[in-house]
């Protein structure tokens, strides 16, 4: 059978793939080789999914491009995905090609997707003049102009696909649905960023607790999440301004926020060994569970990958709030007075690690501390230990004057 054209991504963004996944493979090398070195386990398990998860995209990146293609011939045509079998059709099997944003998606007459294809492959055009050639209705539309590499990659990555969900969407929710939920997504996002801005200054002159601060940042994260659930598969991480009247931007500025300082305030308390990664791994569990319950209930066939990514999402989430929740679910604070036998003081690649020596428990221990206290005691002087259990009976503990 002659080969009449053949449609496919740019060798160059072959290369850049290429690039991506052995540059994120090295990071993720060495930064497994740095934290073992420096036995940083907080930052091997920070590392691990990030550059493990990006070395992951440019792995499905590198087989979109060298994988993926489609090929018309005379009297038939075949496409290949970039995960799974090659598949033949005849172009009497075509019911329309309809344009969706970026994208060219051939559709059969039983609604399923026979092959997909962007404006970014240098073949795109001839492809839409040989289809019409056949008599492939071509549905009119406006395609968007930015069709960049970095688009692309963004729309994999934060869009989770949801533009591949617009029948879905459509079929069900009324534009005048969407944008009444915009304008309630828009409202609780500003509300939740000003909670979360406002929240620092009050920390700072005592109005409200640390314990507080705390409880405000868990519940912006975890109503965030619900409102992710709650108007999925419209709920997306594009930016206000470049949603269509199909999706709702996810409300990102409070979430970010609220993990910065749920971060920060994590790398001050330490947690009984042997804890803190099972009960991250739990909490991810009982988080993922809703979502799987959203998509069970909304009969939505969701990629594995888009699963997956919502679950490392997830589990990065819960690895954040294990110290905080146990925090705010401890009892009365337990006080013990000991002695520092000296200081020590370590660079990570996220920030400096500040640490006292000190007999705790009949065992020598280090603990990390603040700046500001590592600073004012030195060797011979008094601090405390100040030990708090939960309710799910973890311990965890921070030393101060």
């Amino acid at each position: 059978m002659e080969k009449q054209l053949e449609v496919r991504e740019s060798r160059v963004i072959l290369i850049i793939s290429i690039i991506c996944t052995v540059f994120f493979a090295l990071c993720l090398f060495f930064s497994v080789c740095f934290c073992i070195r420096n036995q940083d386990t907080e930052t091997l398990l920070i590392c691990i999914p990030i550059f493990g998860g990006l070395v992951i995209l440019g792995i499905f990146l590198f087989l979109d491009g060298y994988r993926r293609k489609l090929v018309l011939y005379s009297s038939r045509f075949s496409y290949t995905p970039a995960l799974g079998r090659t598949k033949s059709f005849f172009y009497s099997e075509i019911q329309s090609v309809v344009p969706r944003g970026e994208k060219y998606i051939i559709y059969g007459y039983d609604g399923s997707k026979l092959a997909v294809f962007e404006i970014n492959m240098p073949a795109y055009s001839d492809a839409l003049d040989y289809l019409r050639e056949k008599q492939v209705k071509i549905v009119p539309g406006k395609s968007l102009s930015d069709s960049s590499f970095f688009r692309k990659i963004r729309d994999w990555n934060l869009s989770l696909h949801l533009t591949d969900k617009d029948a879905y969407i459509r079929s069900r929710y009324s534009p005048v649905s969407i944008h009444k939920q915009k304008k309630f997504t828009r409202i609780m996002g500003t509300a939740m960023a000003v909670l979360c801005v406002a929240a620092i200054p009050m920390s700072a002159k005592r109005t409200m607790s640390t314990k507080w601060m705390m409880i405000v940042y868990i519940l912006v994260l975890l109503f965030t999440y619900f409102l992710f659930l709650l108007f999925y598969p419209k709920m997306s991480l594009e930016r206000g301004k470049n949603c269509d009247g199909n999706h709702i931007p996810l409300p990102v500025l409070p979430c970010l926020i609220s993990m910065v300082f749920l971060l920060s305030f994590a790398d001050l308390f330490q947690v009984e060994e042997g804890v803190w990664l099972p009960m991250s791994a739990v909490m991810a569990v009982i988080l993922l569970i809703p979502y799987l319950v959203v998509l069970f209930v909304r009969r939505i066939k969701e990629h594995p990958l888009i699963i997956l990514f919502v679950a490392c999402t997830l589990f990065l989430i819960s690895f954040i709030l294990v110290p905080p929740v146990n925090y705010v679910t401890a009892g009365r604070p337990v006080h013990e007075t000991v002695t520092v036998l000296s200081k020590e003081q370590h660079r990570s690649s996220r920030m400096t690690h500040y640490e006292v020596v000190l007999i705790w428990r009949d065992t020598m221990q280090k603990m990390r501390t603040s700046r500001n206290l590592y600073e004012s005691v030195e060797a011979g002087d008094s601090v405390r230990v100040c030990v708090r259990k939960s309710v799910f009976g973890v311990e965890l503990w921070n030393v101060h004057k």
